[in-house]
């Protein structure tokens, strides 16, 4: 049953746009470009699905994270967990030294470096 708390109540164009699909016809008023990767080939229900860009992919990945986060801060302090944080990189030189790349040395890399999904300090030491 569709409920609230779970979250499977659908609008009335989301409901549509499911049976659209489940009946393999194309649902009405799709975009004519995607708003993920910017392609502006014709835009269909293929693509819609498997861009990895954009759209309902990153918004599904999104609340997986959060639901995620919001359950963590109910064991840790939220002061311990931090979403999307940076992720340090290190390179290997060819005598075998590591040496630390900054991935954040000025703010246009800092907005372009590779980033995870959360970060939960001290989740392997234990719960305070």
């Amino acid at each position: 049953m569709p409920s609230h708390v779970g979250g499977t109540i659908l609008s009335s164009t989301e409901l549509r746009d499911a049976l659209m699909l489940r009946y393999a016809r194309v649902p009405s008023n799709l975009p004519t470009s995607c708003d993920g990767c910017g392609e502006f080939k014709k835009f269909d229900v293929n693509h819609a699905l498997d861009c990895k860009k954009g759209g309902l992919v990153t918004a599904r990945h999104e609340e997986i994270r959060d639901e995620l986060r919001d359950l963590l801060a109910h064991v840790f302090s939220p002061s311990r967990i931090r979403c999307e944080p940076v992720i340090n990189t290190v390179s290997m030189r060819a005598n075998g030294t590591k040496t630390h790349v900054s991935s954040a040395s000025s703010s246009s890399d800092f907005l372009n470096a590779d980033r995870g999904d959360l970060l939960i300090r001290g989740f392997w030491g234990g719960i305070d």
